[in-house]
Protein backbone atom coordinates (compact mmCIF):
# COMPACT_ATOMS: atom_id res chain seq x y z
CA UNK A 1 0.00 0.00 0.00
CA UNK A 2 1.67 3.45 -0.77
CA UNK A 3 1.02 6.38 1.46
CA UNK A 4 -0.11 9.30 -0.01
CA UNK A 5 2.00 11.35 2.52
CA UNK A 6 5.74 12.00 2.18
CA UNK A 7 7.82 11.94 4.87
CA UNK A 8 9.45 14.76 6.63
CA UNK A 9 12.74 14.66 5.11
CA UNK A 10 11.01 14.46 1.52
CA UNK A 11 9.18 17.71 2.30
CA UNK A 12 12.69 18.95 3.79
CA UNK A 13 14.30 18.15 0.41
CA UNK A 14 11.66 20.27 -1.29
CA UNK A 15 11.51 23.21 0.57
CA UNK A 16 15.41 23.16 -0.16
CA UNK A 17 15.09 22.81 -3.33
CA UNK A 18 12.23 25.98 -3.67
CA UNK A 19 13.92 27.94 -1.93
CA UNK A 20 17.22 27.79 -3.38
CA UNK A 21 15.56 28.17 -7.10
CA UNK A 22 13.79 31.23 -5.66
CA UNK A 23 14.96 34.62 -7.05
CA UNK A 24 12.27 36.93 -8.21
CA UNK A 25 9.60 34.80 -8.85
CA UNK A 26 8.01 34.64 -5.06
CA UNK A 27 5.83 32.02 -5.92
CA UNK A 28 9.41 29.62 -5.37
CA UNK A 29 9.79 31.27 -2.25
CA UNK A 30 6.15 30.58 -1.19
CA UNK A 31 6.40 26.96 -2.31
CA UNK A 32 9.20 26.62 0.06
CA UNK A 33 7.94 28.14 2.90
CA UNK A 34 4.03 25.88 2.72
CA UNK A 35 6.78 22.70 2.62
CA UNK A 36 8.77 23.93 5.48
CA UNK A 37 5.45 24.24 7.49
CA UNK A 38 4.11 20.74 6.14
CA UNK A 39 7.85 19.43 7.29
CA UNK A 40 7.11 20.94 10.80
CA UNK A 41 3.55 19.35 10.63
CA UNK A 42 4.63 15.68 9.94
CA UNK A 43 7.80 15.80 12.17
CA UNK A 44 6.24 16.65 14.91
CA UNK A 45 3.05 14.18 14.36
CA UNK A 46 5.26 11.58 14.58
CA UNK A 47 7.65 13.14 16.88
CA UNK A 48 10.21 13.07 14.42
CA UNK A 49 13.04 15.23 16.23
CA UNK A 50 15.89 15.31 13.08
CA UNK A 51 12.61 16.60 11.04
CA UNK A 52 11.78 18.90 13.75
CA UNK A 53 15.12 20.35 13.86
CA UNK A 54 15.66 20.65 9.86
CA UNK A 55 12.01 22.47 9.59
CA UNK A 56 13.22 24.90 11.93
CA UNK A 57 16.41 25.65 10.73
CA UNK A 58 14.38 25.68 6.97
CA UNK A 59 11.94 28.40 8.91
CA UNK A 60 14.87 31.02 10.15
CA UNK A 61 15.24 32.05 5.92
CA UNK A 62 11.57 32.69 5.72
CA UNK A 63 12.03 36.23 6.99
CA UNK A 64 14.78 36.70 4.89
CA UNK A 65 11.79 38.05 1.91
CA UNK A 66 10.95 40.92 4.43
CA UNK A 67 14.27 42.58 5.51
CA UNK A 68 15.32 45.63 4.52
CA UNK A 69 18.70 46.42 3.04
CA UNK A 70 19.26 49.43 5.88
CA UNK A 71 21.72 47.61 7.94
CA UNK A 72 21.39 50.16 10.69
CA UNK A 73 18.10 49.01 12.15
CA UNK A 74 18.73 45.31 12.27
CA UNK A 75 18.53 45.41 16.33
CA UNK A 76 15.17 46.82 15.76
CA UNK A 77 13.87 45.49 12.20
CA UNK A 78 12.00 42.40 12.67
CA UNK A 79 12.23 40.03 10.31
CA UNK A 80 16.17 40.43 11.34
CA UNK A 81 15.21 39.79 14.87
CA UNK A 82 12.70 36.74 13.74
CA UNK A 83 15.91 35.08 12.19
CA UNK A 84 17.89 34.95 14.82
CA UNK A 85 15.36 33.48 17.57
CA UNK A 86 14.64 30.74 14.77
CA UNK A 87 18.05 29.84 14.29
CA UNK A 88 18.81 29.98 18.30
CA UNK A 89 15.56 27.28 18.45
CA UNK A 90 17.47 25.22 15.89
CA UNK A 91 20.64 25.16 17.03
CA UNK A 92 19.13 24.02 20.41
CA UNK A 93 17.45 21.30 19.02
CA UNK A 94 20.80 20.48 16.77
CA UNK A 95 22.57 20.47 19.93
CA UNK A 96 20.42 17.85 21.86
CA UNK A 97 20.32 15.70 18.88
CA UNK A 98 24.18 15.88 18.60
CA UNK A 99 24.25 16.74 14.54
CA UNK A 100 27.14 18.98 13.66
CA UNK A 101 26.25 18.99 10.30
CA UNK A 102 22.66 20.85 11.29
CA UNK A 103 24.71 23.18 13.37
CA UNK A 104 27.11 24.06 10.69
CA UNK A 105 23.81 24.63 8.39
CA UNK A 106 22.40 26.82 10.74
CA UNK A 107 25.83 28.83 11.24
CA UNK A 108 26.52 29.20 7.27
CA UNK A 109 23.07 30.38 6.96
CA UNK A 110 23.92 33.36 9.93
CA UNK A 111 26.94 34.09 8.02
CA UNK A 112 25.53 34.50 4.62
CA UNK A 113 22.52 36.99 6.54
CA UNK A 114 25.35 38.32 8.11
CA UNK A 115 27.19 39.10 4.55
CA UNK A 116 24.16 40.69 3.01
CA UNK A 117 22.03 42.20 5.33
CA UNK A 118 24.64 42.01 8.56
Amino acid sequence: MLMNVLNPDCYNFLSECYFWIWDDDDKHFDTACMYRVKTYQEAKKINYKKGIACSKTDMADRPLIKMDNDRNNNDKEIAYIQTYQRSEEALKLADKLKDDYLSGIIYYQLAWKEKWWG
